[in-house]
């Protein structure tokens, strides 16, 4: 076997392959007796077929498998023995006709011909800086709010039988049929509605009182106070599948919402912390402060750590093998036109990109502590960044080759409190100063805004 190879650019490379017959034929001769062994044909007993009908059965089968095993076996060889570091598997360029193995023909020579790509050497950046950890406390009004929500949560009665006039309507559209057709808006576009909302005085009369299952006939003028640009998102349509608004429907109430507060007391102390309830309200609004605060915390966190990989991932650029990765993706891709080739293609670089720079920030950041809890856990806060940086990626593939890198076998992402704990120790091994600062709420949502917006 011959091996060979070109250089295109400093990163992309072509390697050739001249494969003889004295390079397969004794392969390939052990691949037919197998096959023979193993198989019967009608009139033969098994194994005992003769061997120009098993070349003419299934030797190209054979022959191509051969040939695969062993021009992978070169290009292995020849790659280690060069010393490439590659950035995925080769693409191979061209794909030999094997022509008719009648198992008389002589076998001809084969050529191949593989692309490869080099990985690029860069480094992601990491270095000493002062970062601010934003302490938040959580206001008198945040306190408040938690409040009314498990007030509202544990209320007795959220979906009565029949409505008052200050409930809220779970209701679904439908057009009524123009021939044999049901055009515009689906069968049923569902949403809720409040009874004080609706501008009709008498369907609004109509509709209090009721219960699940009563229908009637409407319009959307009838129904909706709010002006016509905002039916769209309020219904959750396309704006040109909404019909007119005198378009006569039918509307169906699917249940009834009453929103209610559950009185403070023992019954919902109990409730909202189940096993170990709070004395009285002062400890139970304590208790949601402490709750308020953890999370803060959390997100504090989480955002420190977004910051640190905006810097480190986003500072520095590096050159990829731009000509074989074009043939990667096109080997495994189907790409219906050329327009969606460029897009798509595109597309494919970025996700690349983010790919190779999240596996050097896990390398040079000295990934090789071995709590799985906390490896999987950095992964998916640099996936979630790049998630979150507008990048048109697949999540899933992502987080498949998140889970390969860290060896992570039971395929399980654990987020547990102790990781959540450790890990901002780990991500930052010494790379950077905290600093910490107090901000209230109000200024730590400014700041998160003014980050996305960047």
């Amino acid at each position: 076997m011959n091996i060979s190879h070109e250089q295109e650019t400093a990163l992309d490379l072509r390697v050739h392959l001249s494969v003889t017959e004295s390079d397969y034929i004794d392969k390939y001769k052990k691949g037919l007796s197998a096959y023979r062994r193993d198989s019967a044909f009608p009139g033969f007993r098994k194994g005992m077929a003769p061997v120009g009908l098993i070349k003419r059965s299934v030797g190209r089968h054979v022959l191509h498998d051969t040939l695969t095993e062993v021009t992978s076996e070169g290009l292995e060889q020849y790659i280690t023995k060069q010393g490439w570091n590659l950035i995925a598997r080769p693409v191979q360029e061209t794909h030999t006709e094997l022509g008719e193995q009648d198992g008389v023909s002589v076998m001809p020579d084969f050529e191949y011909a593989f692309s490869i790509g080099l990985r690029p050497e860069f480094s992601t950046g990491l270095r000493t800086e002062v970062y601010d950890l934003h302490k938040i406390t959580p206001s008198d009004e945040q306190v408040e709010e938690q409040v009314v929500h498990l007030r509202r949560r544990f209320f007795e009665n959220p979906y009565p039988s029949t409505s008052q006039a200050e409930d809220r309507l779970m209701i679904r559209l439908a057009r009524f049929p123009v021939g044999d057709t049901q055009e515009g808006i689906p069968p049923f576009t569902a949403f809720s509605v409040d009874l004080d909302s609706i501008p009709d005085d008498g369907l609004r009369t109509e509709l209090t009182g009721i219960g699940e299952g009563y229908s009637t006939r409407t319009s959307l003028k009838h129904l909706m106070k709010a002006p016509a640009s905002e039916w769209s998102a309020l219904m959750r349509v396309e704006e040109d599948k909404i019909p007119a608004s005198g378009e006569e429907l039918r509307l169906e109430v699917r249940y009834v919402i009453r929103e209610g507060l559950a009185e403070l007391g023992p019954e919902l102390y109990e409730k909202a912390f189940e096993g170990n309830p709070p004395a009285d309200q002062a400890e139970f609004e304590g208790r949601i402060r402490d709750m308020l605060t953890e999370k803060l915390v959390e997100s504090s966190e989480d955002f420190l750590r977004a910051r640190l990989m905006k810097d480190y991932l986003n500072e520095d650029d590096f050159d990829l093998p731009i000509s074989y990765l074009s043939k990667l993706y096109q080997s495994t891709a189907d790409v219906q036109s050329a327009d969606q080739h460029e897009d798509s293609f595109q597309s494919f670089l970025k996700w690349f990109r983010s790919d190779m720079k999240m596996k050097a920030a896990l390398e040079e950041a000295g990934w090789d502590i071995t709590e799985e809890d906390v490896k999987m856990t950095a992964a998916r806060f640099l996936a979630d960044y790049f998630a979150q940086s507008g990048m048109r990626q697949d999540m899933n593939a992502l987080m498949e080759y998140a889970d390969k890198y860290l060896e992570n076998k039971d395929n399980r992402f654990r987020m547990e409190d102790t990781a959540r704990r450790n890990k901002l120790g780990y991500l930052l091994r010494n790379k950077v100063t905290l600093n910490e600062v107090l901000v209230t709420d109000e200024e730590y949502r400014n700041l998160i805004q003014t980050f996305n917006k960047q």
